[in-house]
């Protein structure tokens, strides 16, 4: 990253939250991970099992629509296999992570004033 943006590139990040397999707390870390590193833009995603990936044949036994391609992007986001979380918690891990992502990129190191109190206030260990 220290590379890329000494060459005048913007860097970006992609990640997918709440994977089969995860936990709260393994959603939780990646929600922590992700806003830490020094991007100009974050994106995060729900799984999406298209045919033939890995992750397909996964979940094939739990499909439960068809994919299609999200109109506007945000908080379009649509699962279409059973889940192990809530629509709910997905589309709240991916608002957390945004606005963590924001107030990181706005407040620099003084983001811990804000960001350390939204995190335990959001958490959704005991939440959600």
């Amino acid at each position: 990253m220290t590379l890329a943006r000494e060459a005048g590139l913007n860097v970006g990040a992609f990640f997918i939250v709440c994977y089969p397999g995860e936990t709260n707390e393994t959603v939780l870390d990646t929600l922590r991970f992700a806003p830490s590193l020094p991007l100009d833009c974050l994106s995060a995603s729900l799984p999406y099992p298209l045919p033939n990936t890995a992750l397909h044949e996964r979940v094939t036994e739990r499909i439960n629509k068809s994919w299609r391609r999200p109109e506007s992007g945000f908080l379009e986001h649509i699962c279409i296999f059973d889940a192990d979380f809530s629509e709910t918690k997905r589309k709240f891990a991916i608002i957390k992570g945004q606005i963590t992502f924001l107030l990181n990129k706005k407040l620099g190191k003084r983001a811990c004033v804000a960001a350390r109190p939204f995190e335990l206030a959001t958490d959704f260990n005991s939440h959600v």
